[in-house]
């Protein structure tokens, strides 16, 4: 079963059935501008997909993936769970693909709480885990990650420049970075600002004809600027958090432009 090859804050892998219960029942080309770990894409398998993120390491990744899955399995096997070695693969920036793919998988999984964020320079810079038993990379769901991604568009552009591709019945996802959580995904991050911006885009989206799914905090700012859309309110639990103990629910929002 295909599922998403990386852990990624803010990922939808447990409201999947909530999402599913939302879903247009139809659409021609499926579009996630914002795509992250991609667990809703992985989950539905649509026919016709484009994929995109402003994170280029990310998009990458999902091209090597989807293109060279045996070459990237085999890199990965020479690289050992240590901190020696994390530090040494954290300070470089190799130029080839599969081993920038290789790189960011493994950061990814044998980073301190799996969590991926970027200074305003856009390096890396989460410390090492501290557990030498981790596993950093599974052969099997990059294998299926590859077969699902086969015939997908990807593409590595700012989420504005990705939406105009979307025409007529299309169905868009976008899970941006929530308002006044963690943004650190790219070294731009996401403001208010970002969050109004992204507002108008779904009217843009409303206007084209193109059916919208945007999931956000439910805060009074988000509900106040999304107020002529459909609104609906779902338990949450963010995880990017060092203590289990402040892991606090949240509730979030799923804002449509369609009824359903």
């Amino acid at each position: 079963m295909a599922q998403p090859f990386v852990k990624w804050a803010g990922g939808k892998r447990k409201l999947l059935d909530q999402i599913q219960a939302i879903l247009p029942k139809k659409y021609a080309t499926y579009h996630e501008p914002m795509v992250g770990g991609g667990a809703l894409f992985f989950d539905l398998l649509p026919k016709n997909a484009i994929l995109n993120d402003l994170n280029s390491d990310l998009m990458v990744t999902y091209e090597v993936i989807r293109d060279q899955p045996e070459k990237l399995i085999k890199q990965l096997k020479t690289l050992k769970n240590s901190e020696e070695e994390y530090l040494k693969i954290r300070a470089q920036t190799p130029r080839i693909a599969v081993n920038k793919a290789a790189r960011f998988l493994y950061l990814n999984k044998l980073s301190f709480n799996g969590l991926y964020r970027v200074n305003s320079s856009g390096i890396f810079n989460v410390p090492y885990c501290k557990d030498p038993e981790r596993v950093h990379f599974d052969a099997d769901i990059i294998l299926e990650a590859s077969k699902s991604l086969q015939g997908t568009r990807l593409t590595n552009l700012d989420y504005l420049q990705a939406l105009a591709s979307v025409k007529k019945k299309d169905f868009v996802f976008i899970d941006p970075p929530y308002d006044d959580t963690f943004s650190s995904y790219t070294s731009e991050g996401f403001n208010k600002a970002s969050q109004i911006m992204l507002k108008e885009a779904m009217d843009y989206l409303n206007d084209v004809g193109a059916q919208v799914i945007v999931c956000n905090s439910d805060t009074e700012f988000i509900r106040n600027i999304y107020k002529d859309y459909k609104q609906t309110v779902v338990q949450d639990r963010f995880v990017i958090s060092a203590k289990g103990s402040t892991r606090q629910p949240k509730s979030t929002l799923f804002i449509t432009n369609y009824t359903f």
